[in-house]
């Protein structure tokens, strides 16, 4: 059955086996071994599986004896290991504990403990320090150490007989002195219960558990789970809304000695089904809330909060023979399973953690929690790893947990539980943090500590709340959901000025390593990937023996038996010591917090029957947010755009549905046939012909376009199926708050996550305003004010586009057309438009210095703006225009203004810059141009707009501009730029320098949030005064 062994050699090598020549030898034993320690866990007969992988080992043990066995006949005895194991394990008939006994009987080693593992003297783990036969952890395995007679080398060059030195890349931090309580959930719980009875260990809204009567709770219904049969390592899924039974649930399947499986309301019920059956899960707690989730399963399905009682209602079977005295046995030992959580596998199939007793009882035991433990929000999904932390470290330190109200978290909200309840930590997941920190960094005061991580932090982020609130640390969280939850922490108490935020130290008992391809420590400054070994180790991936012993592989550093993690994060080590995340090795992204394969999301598109080819890539939105782009071939790919994301949504958790599909006749192909993921084009997303209604769902359109990093939006569009989130509505939320009549809440947003459906419940306060002269686009923030001048159609609400990268501290105003307000005068030169202006903003900003920006025509009236407060005595720190060229007096001077093809051109491409009515504009007249515009913002009188736009042209005809004193900052279109128009033009006009900055648009769309975000980082770096190229001091001339 095993595999084939090597010829007869010596038994010995004549000279010692470096470890270049052996160490890809003890890879391949010692991972060969770790699929023996995996199926040893299953608790069935697998006898002769073990048996088959034992002999493999051995064949593979001799083999590295010799200093002669080529690459390809390592090859061929592992893959022959591997079929004994697949077709031995199918047949297996004896017990662990014979096979275990066999395995030491065949390799002539004694029962392993710690003293034998050699150690480098002065080090943890060294045999003088490790206690003899140590229990097993979750980096050992029972019955199982190291292959005898092998040891990791520190170099190349040294005999593989020496042990490693610790590498200054290695982090580790040690456990607290062992508590004499078994590290258990129940055990360590019912610790707390018997310290303090009478504390609040659950807060959900006006109920309240204390201690002891959370675990009278827990162990009733302990009780009934083990009358239905569950059992040590019982299954035991959940499907309930957050509330205090969550918590009495998740706890008595722990006393039952079950592991409990979350099932996520964002799941589709076919994903539901799949964790049933890959779990067994024989029993599913719910509550009435979620009854309305369907899915296929034959578990026994058990209501926690029906009504009832002892003797009557759905309880009545198992009620009735509980004894009331019987206490739940716990789990057998702290490696028995806690809880199984499922990640996204690139397979095609989620891949199920298991994790440890012993894993969350160290999480919760670490030092670092002091008292930031107190009291804690809960208010992550329960099948999210966070939700490890938000309930069992306040539950098992004598905390409480605060369960937050159903829904998203937003800022007031939190503001609100923070006085009520006394919390003192939250953890938020990375772009939920970057999203409240710039919008609302004052909403964390009160807290002790601030927890983030699952993706990479924003250091402005965290710079924003420890300015507004004193007294309060961030925590940086990295750490995958195999080792617990997290592996490293940096605690942050001063605004950091790195780009980058350092991953920090090792949790206690837990080591973190940078290693190489080779596995040898990287050098300062090297990049390498993490490796994570420890206690918090997971036991491995639910029944997938192979994929576990490929990322949970052996820990040549550690102590014989222990493992260590292969995260897939790449790292670079920064002088000093501290390591610092650069990306992912493979295909796994972050969407949302949650960790997403690639692959897996590929082959679920391609389960659609029309799809021929596949690739999803992950792109990045406005906010540093990744999203998911489904890139389709196949047949009639006009329909696939609708029909793929219904296929996904029955398969895929929403997290993982691409909020974008685009359908090309074929993807583009490398040289060698692979699909070329850098040539395929961004996504864009195209109008049906829907027309606006009302200025205000223009406007609303222009918002949800510039938050969703769309290019356009109808107003019958969703907000959440063209990729917005939870988070995102918070933003949104916090736009439309700046608008009239836009004092909306989430529930508005959730109720009617339309333009046009927003539009409505603004009312029609928020009609009011969209025309005046001066439109608010953000009142708040500590910057000066930044005033943008409309380009030729007269409005100002394409600026929205810049709102997401300019930083919630920017205030932001439009200056609109005249002509397009109510009992407006017209005007008899550009230079009295600019005063006009110059009029609206000193309402809102008296002095200086001032802030001014103009698109088009609007540069013009920006740059005279400018000159004229200038030559008033003010002082004016910055002026950007944005495609917009000084003009000369032309033959349309004199032209009659319905008469003017130029303009009238110009205002078909503002509202259509697709190109769509360019085609009539030679011989649109008046009316067909106001129809347009009309049509797409709403306006009733559009006619007003469209003349205000021809006569603000003609001025701007004979318009000469006087000499800017200082710099200028100059956004040029570089697509279909007309032939003399370059930014060299401004030279003569300034004192200072042009700075350019070339932008992939034409003149009309250099607004369209793609662009624009472009537009808005380079015009943010400028007003902070961080742009490598200015605005220098003014020197007059």
């Amino acid at each position: 059955m095993g595999a084939p062994r090597p010829a007869e050699g010596p038994t010995a090598p004549s000279r010692p086996v470096t470890a270049a020549e052996s160490w890809p030898r003890t890879r391949v034993i010692e991972e060969t071994l770790a699929l023996a320690r995996s199926v040893l866990d299953r608790r069935e007969a697998l006898a002769e599986a073990q048996i088959a992988v034992l002999e493999a080992a051995l064949s593979l043990m001799r083999a590295g004896e010799t200093a002669d066995l080529s690459p390809a006949e390592h090859v061929g005895l592992l893959s022959s290991a591997l079929g004994s194991v697949r077709a031995a394990a199918q047949a297996a008939a004896f017990s662990v504990v014979r096979a275990q006994d066999a395995i030491r009987r065949q390799c002539g080693a004694p029962r392993p403990s710690a003293t034998t593992a050699e150690r480098p003297p002065g080090t943890r783990g060294s045999s003088a320090a490790a206690p003899a036969a140590a229990p097993a952890s979750p980096g050992t395995w029972p019955g199982l150490g190291s292959p005898s007679g092998i040891r990791a080398a520190a170099g190349p060059s040294s005999p593989v007989t020496r042990a490693p030195h610790r590498a200054h890349t290695e982090v580790e931090k040690p456990m607290p002195a062992e508590s004499q309580v078994p590290a258990t959930i129940p055990a360590r719980f019912t610790a707390q219960v018997r310290l303090r009875p009478d504390a609040v260990a659950v807060v959900c809204g006006d109920t309240e558990l204390r201690y002891a009567e959370l675990d009278e709770r827990a162990d009733r219904m302990a009780r009934l789970l083990r009358r239905l049969g569950v059992g040590h390592e019982s299954r035991v899924a959940v499907l309930q809304e957050r509330s205090a039974d969550l918590v009495v649930s998740l706890l008595a399947i722990a006393k039952a000695g079950a592991a409990y499986v979350p099932l996520h309301t964002g799941y589709p019920p076919a994903r539901m089904a799949w964790v049933m059956r890959d779990t067994g899960a024989e029993v599913l707690l719910t509550d009435r809330a979620s009854h309305v989730f369907r899915f296929d399963h034959r578990a026994r399905v058990l209501t926690v909060d029906e009504p009832g009682t002892e003797d009557d209602g759905p309880w009545r079977e198992v009620r009735g023979n509980a004894p009331p005295e019987e206490d739940p046995p716990g789990p057998a030992h702290p490696l028995s399973l806690a809880y199984i959580m499922h990640t996204s596998g690139s397979t095609g199939q989620p891949k199920g953690v298991a994790v440890s007793h012993q894993g969350v009882a160290d999480l919760a035991a670490d030092e670092c929690w002091g008292a930031a433990a107190r009291a804690v929000l809960l208010h992550a999904p329960y099948a999210f790893d966070i939700s490890t932390y938000e309930l069992w470290v306040p539950l098992l330190n004598g905390g409480r947990v605060v369960l937050a109200p159903p829904g998203a978290l937003v800022a007031d909200e939190l503001r609100d539980m923070v006085a009520a309840h006394g919390l003192t930590a939250v953890h938020l997941t990375a772009g939920l943090f970057g999203a409240m920190a710039e919008e609302s960094p004052g909403a964390f005061a009160g807290l002790v500590e601030l927890l983030t991580g699952g993706d990479v932090v924003s250091p402005r982020g965290v710079r924003r709340v420890l300015e507004q609130c004193p007294g309060i640390a961030v925590r940086h969280l990295y750490g995958p959901t195999e080792v617990t939850l997290f592996a490293t922490h940096c605690l942050i108490r001063e605004p950091p000025s790195a780009e980058r935020l350092p991953l920090g130290e090792a949790r206690s008992a837990m080591r973190v390593r940078l290693l190489d391809d080779g596995l040898s420590p990287v050098v300062e400054g090297g990049t390498g990937e993490l490796y994570v070994a420890g206690s918090g180790l997971a036991r491995g991936y639910l029944d997938r023996p192979e994929a576990s012993a490929t990322r949970f592989v052996p820990d040549p550093f550690g102590p014989p038996g222990t493992r260590m993690f292969r995260t897939g994060d790449m790292a670079r080590l920064r002088p000093g010591g501290a390591l610092e995340f650069v990306g992912r090795r493979d295909d796994q992204v972050k969407i949302s917090g949650f960790r997403v394969e690639l692959g897996e999301v590929e082959a679920a598109v391609s389960g659609h029957p029309g799809v021929n080819q596949v690739a999803v890539v992950a792109r990045t939105d406005t906010f540093g947010d990744r999203r998911l782009v489904a890139y389709v071939a196949g047949r009639e790919p006009d329909s696939l755009t609708r029909s793929v994301p219904e296929h996904l949504a029955g398969v895929l958790p929403a997290y993982m549905v691409p909020t974008t599909v685009v359908a090309l006749p074929a993807l583009p192909l490398t040289p060698n046939g692979k699909v070329d993921r850098d040539a395929l084009p961004a996504p864009e997303l195209a109008l049906d012909g829907r027309r606006v209604r009302s200025p205000r769902e223009k406007l609303l359109c222009e918002v949800f376009a510039a938050l969703l990093w769309v290019d356009e939006v109808a107003p019958d569009d969703d907000f959440f199926d063209l990729g917005g989130h939870s988070m995102l509505a918070v933003q949104l939320l916090r736009r439309l708050r700046e608008l009239p009549g836009g004092a909306l809440t989430l529930h508005d947003v959730f109720r009617s996550p339309t333009p046009r459906g927003l539009a409505k419940r603004m009312g029609r306060e928020g009609e009011r305003g969209l025309t005046d002269v001066l439109l608010a686009l953000r009142t708040t923030g500590a910057e000066l004010p930044l005033f943008c001048v409309h380009p030729i159609l007269g409005l100002s609400w394409s600026y929205t586009a810049l709102l997401p990268h300019l930083g919630g501290e920017q205030p932001l105003y439009g200056l609109q057309a005249t002509g397009a307000a109510p009992a407006a005068t017209p005007l008899g030169s550009l230079d009295d438009l600019a005063q006009e202006y110059l009029t609206r903003i000193r309402l809102v900003q008296p002095t200086g210095p001032y802030r001014l920006m103009g698109w088009s025509l609007g540069g013009l009236i920006a740059h005279a703006m400018a000159t004229t407060l200038q030559e008033r005595g003010e002082e004016v720190s910055v002026l950007a225009l944005i495609d917009a060229y000084p003009r000369r007096p032309g033959p349309d001077a004199g032209v009659a203004p319905h008469e003017n093809r130029e303009v009238l051109d110009a205002l078909l491409s503002s509202v259509d810059p697709s190109g769509g009515r360019t085609a009539r504009a030679v011989t649109a007249g008046r009316a067909e141009v106001v129809a347009a515009v009309s049509e797409a913002t709403g306006l009733a009188d559009a006619g007003a707009l469209v003349d205000a736009a021809l006569r603000n042209s003609r001025l701007a005809n004979g318009f000469s501009p006087r000499k800017f004193q200082g710099d200028l900052l100059f956004f040029s279109a570089s697509t279909d730029r007309p032939s003399g128009l370059t930014a060299e033009l401004w030279e003569r006009a300034v004192t200072g320098r042009v700075v350019e900055q070339q932008v992939a648009a034409d003149h009309y769309s250099i607004m369209r949030p793609a662009a624009a975000r472009e537009v808005g980082r380079v015009l943010s770096l400028w007003l902070r005064g961080e742009h490598p190229d200015g605005p220098r001091p003014i020197t007059p001339e």
